[in-house]
């Protein structure tokens, strides 16, 4: 894709809500999330909206790939773009990892009422972010970087708070993907320690049996912010390209409890510049 063709489809990406918006919605059923902890809505991203962000990564990671001196590698498609920029250890992988959550139409997802009507519709009263939606790249091979059994610990705010997660890719057990304990979101927050800078619930005894997660760009899988899950690797070359958006809700937040406290929780750079510092 050429940088006109890229800027046909970020232009053509303004609305961020599907035609049929109430058919969505009908999928939302509060009792079973309330017991489960998540719930998957197919096709809730408009495919405009999944193509728009592909082609804004696809632009940034070829800009920045000249700027780098690096070579383009033979194979010019998004998956191999992404193999040749994000060389392990390099300054140039840290510094891509951070610009694209910036990507404009990721962005916009924070301030997007249908969303926010999506996180309402869960009895949140005032849905909002305090952080910058995310852009993962799980790399075939790189099985380090792959997240932990975790909660979304450092994103959590007030009782009430869940984790956007939809894919830009295929994902499946074969893929790669994310899995789920159902279930998991109401015992509490977890013991667990640091490895590589990413927080890891050793004891899973009691969190029952895992989900493993098949969706299809487009789907969207909301869970609460307390359930269990982690990065499940893929079989095959295909890198896993995923956003997330976490959510609050105003009327939750209270700087006296435990819940406003997660946010400071030390995050993996932190991490690593305190290990530098000593």
């Amino acid at each position: 894709m050429d940088s006109q063709e890229i800027a046909k489809v970020i232009a053509s990406s303004h609305e961020l809500w599907p035609d049929d918006r109430e058919a969505v919605f009908g999928q939302i059923d509060t009792e079973a999330f309330d017991q489960q902890g998540f719930m998957l809505l197919k096709q809730a991203v408009p495919r405009i909206v999944i193509n728009a962000i592909l082609a804004e990564i696809e632009f940034i990671v070829r800009d920045q790939m000249v700027k780098f001196g690096a070579p383009e590698p033979e194979e010019t498609d998004l998956n191999s773009l992404i193999r040749a920029a994000f060389v392990p250890g390099s300054e140039q992988r840290h510094f891509l990892y951070n610009f694209l959550r910036h990507v404009p139409t990721l962005r916009s997802f924070a301030s997007s009422q249908y969303y926010v009507e999506l996180i309402r519709r869960l009895g949140f009263q005032l849905p909002l972010t305090f952080e910058t939606p995310t852009v993962r790249f799980d790399i075939p091979g790189e099985d380090k970087f792959l997240t932990r059994h975790h909660q979304d610990l450092r994103s959590i705010r007030s009782r009430k708070a869940v984790t956007m997660w939809f894919p830009l890719v295929p994902v499946n057990e074969e893929l790669g993907t994310v899995l789920i304990y159902p279930g998991s979101h109401k015992l509490g927050i977890q013991s667990f320690s640091y490895d590589s800078g990413q927080l890891n619930i050793e004891n899973r005894d009691a969190l029952g049996e895992a989900l493993v997660l098949e969706a299809d760009p487009g789907d969207l899988l909301i869970f609460d912010s307390m359930a269990v899950h982690a990065s499940v690797p893929g079989k095959t070359d295909q890198i896993k390209i995923n956003c997330q958006c976490f959510w609050n809700d105003a009327a939750e937040v209270d700087m006296h409890n435990e819940y406003w406290e997660l946010g400071e929780i030390p995050d993996a750079q932190d991490l690593q510049k305190r290990a530098a510092a000593t």
